[in-house]
């Protein structure tokens, strides 16, 4: 889980002849022909994640975490882009759209 819990990790790679995104918080994956593409997909998979929600059991199912292969594939996206710099072909980008109704101030 990333430092902030209201911050969700993302990312996206080629595969094959289309881009997959992955948030690895959630779990999520999508499908793009673009990396913006890929953004707004996920922008949108986030947002019905957690209309589907309730209030009552949010903690129960967030985070959600991927499998560990998957968050291996996270870090190698996070060097590819980073020290190689290849930008035009991945991408790493966070999310911060959790509805107002789940977040949980904090504890003082």
């Amino acid at each position: 889980m990333s430092k902030n819990p209201y911050i969700l990790r993302c990312y996206a790679r080629p595969e094959q002849d289309h881009f997959i995104g992955v948030c690895v918080d959630l779990d999520i994956v999508v499908q793009g022909d673009s990396l913006q593409g890929i953004q707004d997909e996920m922008t949108k998979a986030i947002k019905a994640y957690f209309s589907s929600l309730d209030v009552k059991n949010f903690k129960d199912v967030f985070p959600r975490t991927v499998p560990w292969l998957v968050m291996l594939d996270y870090y190698k996206v996070c060097f590819i882009v980073r020290a190689l710099n290849f930008k035009h072909s991945f991408k790493i980008f966070f999310e911060q759209i959790i509805p107002k109704e789940f977040l949980v101030s904090p504890c003082v």
